[in-house]
Order: C-alpha cells, then sequence, then structure tokens
C-alpha cells in the first residue's frame, strides 16, 4: 500500500437558476493505499463509445460512508472514483475496501 489518495466528500448545492452544481470538499488525504483496476468495458450508447472501469481501494480504516463521497487517485494521470460499496473485510476494522468506478470526464 504505497499509493496517494484524497478521499473527498460531494455535494450538490441547488443554484438560484434552479440547476446544480457539485462542491467537493477534501475529508482526508492518504499516502498508504492501495489501488487495483479490477475490469474494464466499453459500450456504445448515443452514437459514442463510453468506457468505464472499476477499481478496489483498500486503506487504513476511517469512518467513512460510501454515500456522497469519492476518491481522488493522485498517481497514474488523477482519476476520480465513485465509491460503490464500503466493505470491511477482515471484520477487525483494520481496512476499509471501496468498489469504485471511474467518473467519466
Amino acid at each position: 500500500m504505497r499509493e496517494r489518495i484524497s478521499v473527498m466528500l460531494a455535494t450538490e448545492t441547488k443554484t438560484a437558476s434552479g440547476g446544480a452544481t457539485d462542491t467537493i470538499t477534501t475529508v482526508c488525504d492518504r499516502w498508504s493505499a492501495r489501488v487495483e483496476p479490477l475490469a474494464g468495458r466499453e459500450r456504445y450508447d448515443t452514437d459514442q463509445t463510453l468506457a468505464q472501469t472499476t477499481y478496489r481501494v483498500t486503506m487504513r480504516r476511517r469512518d467513512i460512508t460510501q454515500k456522497h463521497y469519492v476518491i481522488w487517485h493522485h498517481v497514474g494521470g488523477d482519476r476520480t472514483l465513485d465509491i460503490t460499496s464500503a466493505l470491511n473485510l477482515d471484520e477487525k476494522r483494520r481496512f476499509l475496501t471501496f468498489d469504485c468506478i471511474e467518473r467519466s470526464v
């Protein structure tokens, strides 16, 4: 576990015109994390090809739930990962594992 990540809270803020903007606030930075690509796939939608990559991120335990959090992966091109599930695999509360999907740009 030697990759750098930032865990961020994404909140949606309503604008005066009725739209919405995402505000992202850093919750914590971690220098000891493991980011592993799990699978990649492409799909064809509205005359374009969309790529989707899933990742598994493991870090030392911190009280983070999956709702509204994103992970910023600083190595390998600065990727933003949306958390889809949070797991406590060893049940000893030492490590937290997230399954994530790379946010498309």
